[in-house]
């Protein structure tokens, strides 16, 4: 073995290619007394470009990394030594090695010299042999790459190294799944995006392609959430109320509480997206609230399932904490649309959100069906036991959606807690913007003066003798055309003025409602249609109508939220619509007063109150068409709508102002309907619920 000598181009302390070493287990046998001087000069030599290369200080304690070929020399693999006292103390141990014997010295037969100073050095974990692995990025070698579900990286000697790459720590459970879906299989489902990247899709110049996939692995529980929403808006609601009225002889003003505490939660959407904006977990906004509000809502229908005959206060609380679970559910999947939405192109922005209101109509076609179905007592004489009903309604989330949940990848993850009084002003600087209080003043007007006639149900009932069975095949014929008029929204309209499908939807909605009159004078009979039939298409054409008009605002609400407050002000505006849809119930009741239309005058056959009222509400329909103009025509109007950045100060007080009003209002309407009504209409209690639940 050759030591280098003073005038070697590769001396200590220079630059240059990596020498090779001779196999020392092959020369060991070969090795005599004699020469023990040169390889113990030898050892001194490389030792001393260890610490040349490796210590930062004479007193610091240095891992000096040096290598040894593996036999079928693959790698190289990572030893450790430690220096306690810097290049003095290393040199003088080896020097004091040179008087030991030679048996001694063939044992302390140091590794390979180091390479030549690395800068830097990384370490990547190879997948076979689980060893550490350094590979570097100078003289010429390749830079670090990712590759699939993969991080590669090259050793110098040109061997590629590979590890599995989970990605962030909330990446971690969908790219674990993915790297063994492509080990076993072959395909990939997902792979993390790298910092670069996340970068790239901030600036929206890289969009990962599962963003747009709407049933891609890190979107899929999105509709999931939607169709589960759907259905626990439906499903309890008939089976609830015979399980009241017929099998606990539950009393007015109870039914009334249950009716109550059904709609109350849907007051706290503003309450949650505050939340979700200012308090985020383990950096995160939506997603530990998104898995909290379905477990909220599975163990509460659990504990009913568990309770043979569960009593009337025992229901009323869960009801109460199921409702409000899946509400806070149903904040954060809409918030997690509208940061995805942030990357869809302008011509397609909202059609994510649109699919997932497509499932979410779907679900409640579902649930209302299932709901009729499996508790009508008086029609079928068949039933399931009502722990039963609650074990379904607790199914669907539990078997569909809490499997994908820790798969829904959230977009930042970074977040950090907001101060709530700087969330407030944050929230009244958005209400200023025209872009915002014009459109939403128009959306306020309108929903409170889409009057129905309040004593309709009554008649159908006592005067047209409808079954609860035949009104609940309304409500499902209903739900369907609901369903199928987003899907032609989706399909057809996508694209269409917003001013143009609102003006011909209220149109055809104002002219379906006045035809109820026609039904209230029996004339569908002279023409062969039984009340049923006439009944039933007259609904649907409405739910139809009023679906395909429901898309367009909730389009337009995607283009106001600002971007770390989605939750709020999303949630927000779907309130403020919401609350105006209250008002108008509470407008069509005490238009009960103007015409008599009490039970008794129905039972008579007395029906001059109901056709009057029906056209009231039919001709007060239209009337916001004439401040159509505050809306913009499309998302393109809508965009340059939003260029205005001039705050109005008055303005924004005057929409927090209303807001706050009808949200108190609202609230107080609820608690007295829990302690001061004794008297309670199923038929209104139920219409009330959905008029405030409609669309949001």
């Amino acid at each position: 073995m050759t030591v280098p000598s003073a005038d070697d181009p590769l001396a200590g302390g220079q630059s240059g290619p990596r020498r090779r070493t001779p196999d020392l287990t092959a020369e060991a046998a070969t090795i005599s007394p004699s020469n023990n001087d040169d390889i113990l000069a030898a050892n001194a030599e490389a030792n001393r470009l260890a610490i040349e290369l490796g210590v930062a200080s004479g007193s610091a304690v240095v891992q000096h990394r040096t290598f040894s070929p593996l036999p079928d020399g693959r790698k190289f693999i990572s030893k450790q030594l430690s220096n306690t006292s810097g290049a003095t103390n290393s040199t003088n141990t080896r020097q004091g090695n040179a008087s030991a014997n030679n048996t001694t010295a063939l044992n302390a037969l140091p590794p390979t010299p180091a390479p030549r100073s690395p800068s830097p050095i990384e370490m990547i974990q190879s997948m076979d042999d689980q060893s550490i692995v350094h590979t570097f990025d100078c003289h010429g070698q390749r830079a670090p790459y990712y590759e699939g579900p993969y991080y590669v990286k090259y050793t110098e000697d040109g061997q590629k190294v590979k590890r599995r790459w989970y990605g962030k720590l909330e990446d971690g459970y969908i790219a674990w799944s993915s790297i063994y879906m492509h080990e076993w299989f072959g395909f990939t489902i997902y792979t993390p995006l790298t910092p670069k990247q996340e970068e790239e899709m901030q600036k929206h110049t890289s969009i990962p392609k599962w963003m747009y996939e709407f049933a891609s692995l890190p979107n899929i529980a999105i509709p999931l959430s939607y169709f589960c929403i759907g259905i626990a808006l439906q499903l309890l609601r008939t089976p609830l109320i015979v399980y009241f009225i017929e099998d606990q002889n539950a009393s007015a003003a109870e039914v009334n509480v249950l009716f109550t505490v059904m709609a109350v939660p849907w007051c706290f959407k503003v309450i949650y997206g505050f939340l979700s904006d200012c308090v985020p977990i383990s950096g995160m906004r939506r997603k530990p609230y998104f898995m909290t509000g379905w477990l909220v809502y599975i163990v509460s229908n659990f504990i009913l399932v568990v309770t043979p005959q569960p009593s009337i206060p025992m229901c009323i609380l869960l009801v109460f904490t199921q409702t409000a679970g899946y509400m806070l559910a149903d904040v954060m999947t809409d918030a997690l649309i509208v940061e995805r939405s942030r990357f869809e192109s302008q011509e397609e922005r909202g059609s994510m959100q649109s699919k997932g209101y497509i499932v979410r109509f779907f679900g409640s076609v579902i649930g209302a069906t299932i709901g009729a179905v499996v508790y009508n007592k008086d029609d079928w004489q068949w039933y399931l036991p009502i722990n039963v009903v609650f074990f379904i309604n607790a199914f669907f989330p539990f078997v569909f959606l809490l499997p994908f949940a820790p798969y829904l990848v959230e977009l930042d993850s970074n977040c950090e807690p907001k101060n709530f009084y700087k969330q407030c002003a944050d929230l009244f600087q958005t209400a200023q913007l025209k872009a915002v209080w014009q459109p939403m003043t128009f959306v306020y007007i309108y929903n409170a003066l889409q009057l129905t006639n309040a004593a309709w149900m009554n008649f159908l009932v006592e005067g047209l003798d409808f079954s609860a069975w035949q009104i609940g095949i309304v409500g499902i014929v209903g739900s369907i055309m609901a369903w199928l008029g987003i899907m032609t929204y989706e399909r057809y309209f996508f694209a269409s003025n917003w001013r143009v499908v609102y003006f011909w939807c209220t149109t055809l909605a104002s002219s379906i409602a006045i035809a109820q009159i026609l039904l209230v004078f029996g004339m569908n009979r002279d023409v062969g249609i039984s009340d049923i039939w006439f009944s039933m298409g007259d609904d649907v054409l409405v739910e139809f109508v009023i679906a395909v008009q429901f898309l367009p605002m909730c389009i337009m609400y995607l283009g106001l939220c600002p971007k770390g407050s989605e939750g709020t002000t999303y949630a927000m505006l779907t309130t403020w619509s919401n609350l105006a849809g209250s008002l108008a119930f509470d407008i069509s009741t005490a238009l009960t007063v103007v015409w008599d239309v009490s039970s008794e005058s129905i039972e008579a056959g007395e029906y001059s109150g109901i056709w009057k009222l029906s056209l009231l509400c039919g001709l007060v329909g239209p009337i916001p068409l004439l401040l159509l103009g505050l809306i913009p025509k499309n998302k393109e109007d809508q965009r340059k709508l939003q260029l205005d950045t001039t705050r109005h100060f008055w303005k924004g007080v005057a929409f927090i102002a209303v807001m706050i009003v009808t949200l108190l209002i609202t609230f107080i309407e609820s608690i007295y309907e829990v302690y001061f009504n004794d008297e309670s209409d199923h038929y209104e209690n139920s219409r009330r619920l959905l008029q405030r639940i409609a669309g949001h």
